[in-house]
């Protein structure tokens, strides 16, 4: 994976109020940028892009909503492609993808990880373009940001929690439908 960059940021967001922005930067990039004010307990969302099925202010407030805890069915939780792609990327450009962790499953004894990948189609993943370790310093309630390359094709931009946590479900999956374009 070449031009990877990882932030972890360890913010927990105080309020009950989500704010997306996005634009369009001509057609060179797309540049998302994502204020998030909210106050959620789940396991993970994929926020930027937006995660298949979505979520509303109610289930940002409710401990463990459905639309956070997709566990079965990989490579996307059960969720059916969307109707739309919900994030346009121009490949070998560089974006960040936001997600949140809001159920903390750290297991000391041997850490997960997070990890995006972009897949051609639902049975055949590429490499994965970030993997992120799983930290006892990133808890409940806080936002993750990964800076990506994009590869040269894809369609769904697929987020993988997991946990190595005997207490807690393997695998928490999240995906997104996008459209990645010719460099």
């Amino acid at each position: 994976v070449t031009h990877l960059i990882i932030n972890i940021t360890t913010a927990t967001i105080p309020e009950h109020r989500v704010i997306l922005v996005y634009w369009c930067k001509a057609m060179k990039s797309l540049a998302v940028f994502a204020w998030l004010v909210a106050y959620v307990t789940a396991h993970t969302c994929l926020v930027v892009p937006a995660q298949r099925g979505g979520f509303e202010q109610k289930t940002l407030q409710t401990v463990g909503a459905d639309q956070c805890a997709r566990v079965d069915n990989s490579p996307c939780g059960g969720i059916p492609h969307d109707r739309y792609a919900v994030g346009i990327y121009r490949a070998h450009e560089s974006y960040q993808i936001v997600f949140q962790k809001n159920r903390d499953h750290f297991y000391a004894p041997n850490p997960g990880y997070f990890e995006l990948k972009v897949l051609v189609d639902e049975r055949e993943p590429n490499e994965y373009l970030a993997r992120v370790r799983d930290s006892d310093r990133v808890t409940n309630l806080q936002f993750i940001t990964a800076n990506v390359t994009m590869p040269e094709e894809g369609l769904t931009l697929q987020l993988k929690y997991v946990t190595n946590n005997p207490d807690a479900p393997a695998v928490f999956y999240q995906c997104s439908d996008i459209f990645v374009s010719p460099p």
